[in-house]
Formats: C-alpha cells, sequence, structure tokens
C-alpha cells in the first residue's frame, strides 16, 4: 500500500541530472573561499589554539580549539556586501565544571588573549564570545564552553548572551552528523535501471563527484539565496 509507483528513466532523464549537478557543483565552487582565505584563517586559529593552551590559568590548562559552523562543516560562502568573512571557533574547556560562571570563563579566555601583544589590538568583545578582527580579511568567534554532564554524546555547555546561563550545544556531534549526511550520494534503485537497459551498460548517478556533494552545495546556494535577499532589502530600505 505504501509503495511508489515510478517510470522508469530515460536516456534524457539522466543526461538532464547529469547537468543539473553539474551547474549546482560549479556554482558552488564560485561560492568557495579561496583557498588563500581558507589557509589565512585556518593558520591564525591554530596560533589561537597554541596560544591559549599555553596559559597557566587554571581554568585554561586543559583547553580545545577547534571549528564549528559553516567552516567547519565545508559550507561557508565568500561574503556580499562586506569585505570580511566570519570563522567560529570553540575553546573547550575540559575538566572545569558546570558551577562556574560563563561570565568568568569568558574573562578568563579573554585575559588570556590580552596578553598577546598582537590579540590585544585584535580583540573586541562580543556579548558571549570575544572577536579578532583580522580587518578586510576575516575574523574569528571564540566562543568558550564545558563539559555537558547530563549529555554523553561529547555534548558542551555555552554562555548565554547574559552571560548568566549555561546553554546546551554539540557541534562535534552535530558536525559528525552532517558529514555523514553529506557522504551519501543518491542512486538509482537498480531495478528500474533494468528495465531500460543491460546492466553492465548503466551509467553511475550523474553527479560530479567532488568534496563538497550535494548537501554542501544546497547549504551554500541557500545562504548566498539568503544573502542577496537582505542586502536588497537593506539596500531598498535606505531609500
Amino acid at each position: 500500500m505504501n509503495q511508489m509507483l515510478r517510470q522508469p528513466l530515460t536516456d534524457s532523464d539522466i543526461r538532464r541530472r547529469t547537468q543539473i549537478f553539474t551547474i549546482l557543483d560549479e556554482i558552488g565552487e564560485d561560492l568557495d573561499l579561496t583557498e588563500t582565505q581558507f589557509d589565512r584563517a585556518r593558520q591564525s586559529y591554530g596560533a589561537v589554539g597554541d596560544w591559549l593552551s599555553g596559559s597557566t590559568d587554571p581554568l585554561l590548562v586543559s583547553v580545545l580549539v577547534y571549528l564549528q559552523g559553516s567552516s567547519a562543516l565545508g559550507t561557508a560562502v565568500k561574503p556580499i556586501g562586506r569585505r570580511e568573512f566570519d570563522v567560529d571557533l570553540i575553546c573547550f574547556c575540559a575538566g572545569i565544571a558546570s558551577g562556574i560562571s560563563p561570565a568568568t570563563l569568558k574573562a578568563a579566555v579573554g585575559n588570556r588573549l590580552k596578553e598577546h601583544a598582537t590579540y590585544v589590538r585584535l580583540l573586541e568583545e562580543k556579548k558571549r564570545c570575544w572577536r579578532l578582527n583580522y580587518a578586510g580579511d576575516f575574523h574569528l568567534d571564540l566562543s568558550p564552553t564545558i563539559a555537558n554532564p547530563v549529555c554523553g554524546n561529547r555534548g558542551e555547555l555555552v554562555p548565554d548572551r547574559a552571560l548568566k546561563e549555561w546553554h546546551p550545544t554539540n557541534p562535534r556531534a552535530y558536525k559528525t552528523l552532517f558529514d555523514e549526511r553529506a557522504a551519501l550520494r543518491p542512486t538509482f534503485v537498480g531495478k528500474f535501471i533494468a528495465m531500460q537497459r543491460d546492466e553492465a551498460t548503466v551509467e553511475p548517478f550523474p553527479v560530479r563527484e567532488a568534496v563538497k556533494g550535494i548537501l554542501r552545495r544546497i547549504v551554500q546556494l541557500l545562504k548566498r539565496h539568503r544573502d542577496v535577499f537582505y542586502l536588497r532589502v537593506s539596500h531598498d530600505g535606505g531609500h
């Protein structure tokens, strides 16, 4: 009763899907950050991680700095309407009990950054994170987190905007799940293909093999649509 009736795909259908996914991937490539941009950001957050991990503050003796958000997921897009792109980082402070206040831990991270001759000039305090502004290029947003004792899947706690409470978050588990979904490749059902032609001549699913994959490209396109929409709204509102 739940079985769906499908029509066998024609050669024309397959060619059309090939063209669609090829175009999708080519558009996505144009939205990607350049290799130079990403390398500069990667070097910078690596240096920030080394600096934080070298602190003698008891709150920072065991920290893990890692990427989260679009840079970690591979869905970052070139900025539109502004010159800088953002890179989101987590400063996970292992071994710190949830009894510590968010404000105290955030201040400890900020104090360590202020000890660096370069970072103190780039530093900007945000509501629940610290930002390092590399003017005209990118900025790093660094949020402190601690372990979430009630989550058995590497969950963490992040400060709320008022720095009064801890809120659950789980960037690492989310990335693992996203990567698993992004690795999936649509395939034709064999029996329908067999209805059309000999199995030995069946072409592979018509999507150009790429590191990004379909899911990441779709996310990039949706983000660009968002950027263009709000840029237009902002522009119209200014008139």
